[in-house]
């Protein structure tokens, strides 16, 4: 007789195929969550993580995009649960008509589940999850905001470690959806909080920042310090919050573009008519733009072409002008030409 539990996990075809993963979540086309597993997002207070959890569930619920998300529930799936461990019913009315006008709900968002749990303790948060799940056909995605709550203390390993390298994914394995969980980060570092962050980072299968501005105009996504599996790289991407209240793509509250260096006249005096001939340059290859380092890429090649010799910088400045000018935009997940 075979003694060794290893003999219970032994991959085969047959429990790949049993065991089949579907892509759900994705960010700037490069694949952040899968059924079965979990991803990480922390940022420090203020930084609008909750503005970014209310685009991953737009994106969810929509099976469409919003801003640099794009999801696709589980075949079967359609519903997401949302544990909100934080906020008061001010601010619960704030993100429940956020995530409405973004889905294009009024009143009622249907497929969603929205549970106040800043009353329940840990084993209320841990057992509920799994009844919910249970009970109500078709979740496929859940998030978890804040994580900390979890556990009952976020520097004791043991107990992280249960929840958080072994609870958490036997969960979203058991019942095929895949899970986000927010954390706050550490105010003297960037490290979310205790043990907690160190066995999300661990368990998770992709993590990113949340990163706020100096000015405090907008705020960073970011992947460059985080854990991402896909092949296809993010990059960092910048967002505000438009008059509605609505998280808004590239631009700062001033409504200028932001690029990864701030915008500013740039000392170089290039005609007008040169930079719209670079743009066309690059909008006439054929092939869809859809990352801004792209982007910079082949206006670098399109400056080349006409004799402009520049360098980065000044490129990411040319560009904010142009976009600035609305020779052309970001919309449907890639850059587009406007007018010229």
């Amino acid at each position: 007789m075979k003694k060794s539990i290893f003999w219970e996990h032994v991959v085969t075809p047959e429990t790949l195929r049993e065991h089949k993963a579907e892509v759900v979540l994705r960010c700037q086309g490069a694949v952040i969550g899968t059924t079965g597993g979990y991803s990480y997002l922390r940022g420090k207070e203020g930084t609008r993580k909750t503005f970014l959890v209310s685009c991953m569930i737009t994106a969810m619920l929509t099976q469409g995009e919003a801003l640099c998300f794009s999801g696709r529930m589980p075949p079967n799936k359609d519903k997401v649960l949302y544990v909100d461990t934080e906020q008061s019913y001010y601010y619960i009315e704030r993100v429940y008509n956020r995530i409405a006008k973004m889905s294009h709900n009024e009143g009622t968002i249907p497929n969603l589940i929205y549970v106040d749990a800043r009353m329940l303790d840990k084993e209320e948060l841990l057992k509920g999850m799994r009844d919910m799940l249970e009970d109500e056909e078709g979740i496929g995605y859940m998030v978890i905001d804040s994580a900390a709550d979890l556990v009952d203390n976020v520097n004791e390993p043991t107990e992280n470690k249960h929840v958080f390298r072994r609870l958490l994914p036997s969960l979203c394995e058991e019942f095929g959806i895949h899970a986000t969980i927010v954390l706050h980060e550490n105010k003297g570092n960037t490290d979310g909080l205790g043990f907690a962050d160190t066995f999300s980072k661990k368990g998770c299968e992709s993590s990113a920042r949340a990163i706020a501005a100096d000015d405090g105009d907008y705020s960073i996504y970011s992947f460059k310090d985080g854990k991402l599996r896909s092949a296809k790289k993010v990059d960092d991407f910048y967002f505000y919050i438009d008059d509605d209240g609505i998280p808004a793509e590239g631009k700062s509250a001033d409504g200028l573009p932001i690029t990864p260096v701030t915008y500013k006249s740039t000392k170089r005096e290039i005609p007008l008519r040169q930079h719209l001939k670079a743009m066309n340059i690059v909008f006439s290859g054929g092939e869809d733009i859809t990352t801004y380092n792209d982007l910079v890429n082949r206006f670098h090649e399109a400056y080349t072409l006409i004799g402009e010799k520049c360098g980065v910088v000044a490129i990411k400045n040319y560009i904010s002008m142009l976009r600035t000018e609305d020779f052309f935009t970001f919309y449907d997940g890639k850059y587009s030409l406007i007018s010229y």
